[in-house]
């Protein structure tokens, strides 16, 4: 499945069928009133496996209907990358049939993908090898980032900037919060934290996601550390309980609970 980071990382696929680079535009949904911008990538490749179903053979799927994570497809979905993977699909079976060789056993062989390559460029198609390496990947909290941005919680724009430097806002925390404790699988109580969410509130809100029973800010800190979801470089950040914490450490604080909650399923 092409993922939302093979988009926005401008990964290059061995064997890519494709390029695209249109903008992760999620549309609006039932449950999601307001459509946006996940992201922006300069561009990445459509590999062949993904237009390979995993349990049925002899049948090529392209199109927005191809193997895309939810969020990749928000740029996969449209129309010229379709139009260029049905070129592909069209090389790929000239090549099947002729050389007596399943779509399934072409995902690992690099003579047929290499040919089916060949024979695309020859016909116009455009795929270079390319690769480009982005800014925002080089932040300290970027594994943070990967982790909400794949929940569709954290959105980067047509610029890719995830305001990682703003002080974190009541309606922001509370939207990362409750939707990720929900993706986890947790059934919650509401969070709701004051108009400019201090250190000490963002704490208090995990604690009680643990179920902590201390009281003391620097007691709450230590369960949290225990369960393993701050480390000390993201402990430097919530030193001061009186601080108003930038949305760079509450989206790695916000990513770690995730992870441990699903772990712990």
């Amino acid at each position: 499945q092409l993922t939302i980071d093979d988009v926005l990382e401008n990964r290059d696929q061995w064997d890519k069928i494709a390029i695209g680079n249109y903008p992760v535009d999620v549309q609006p949904t039932a449950t999601q009133r307001y459509g946006t911008v996940i992201g922006s990538p300069d561009r990445y490749a459509i590999p062949f496996r993904a237009l390979v179903p995993l349990k049925i053979d002899n049948l090529l799927v392209v199109g927005r209907s191809a193997s895309y994570k939810s969020l990749a497809a928000g740029s996969a979905r449209v129309i010229p990358i379709g139009m260029a993977e049905g070129e592909a699909a069209g090389v790929a079976t000239a090549y099947s049939v002729n050389n007596n060789v399943t779509y399934r056993a072409m995902t690992t062989d690099e003579k047929a993908i290499s040919a089916v390559q060949k024979q695309l460029k020859k016909q116009g198609a455009y795929l270079e090898d390319f690769n480009i390496h982005e800014d925002f990947m080089d932040h300290w909290a970027y594994p943070g980032v990967k982790v909400i941005r794949s929940l569709g919680l954290l959105d980067g724009g047509y610029d890719n900037n995830y305001h990682l430097e703003d002080t974190m806002s009541k309606w922001r925390y509370q939207n990362m919060i409750n939707k990720a404790m929900a993706k986890a699988g947790l059934t919650l109580d509401y969070i709701e934290v004051s108009d400019n969410p201090t250190n000490a509130e963002i704490i208090a809100t995990v604690a009680k996601i643990l179920d902590s029973t201390a009281v003391r800010y620097a007691d709450q800190l230590a369960d949290i550390q225990a369960a393993g979801i701050m480390d000390e470089q993201l402990a430097a950040y919530f030193t001061d309980s009186t601080k108003q914490p930038q949305a760079a450490e509450v989206v790695m604080l916000v990513a770690n609970l995730y992870q441990y909650e699903v772990g712990q399923q």
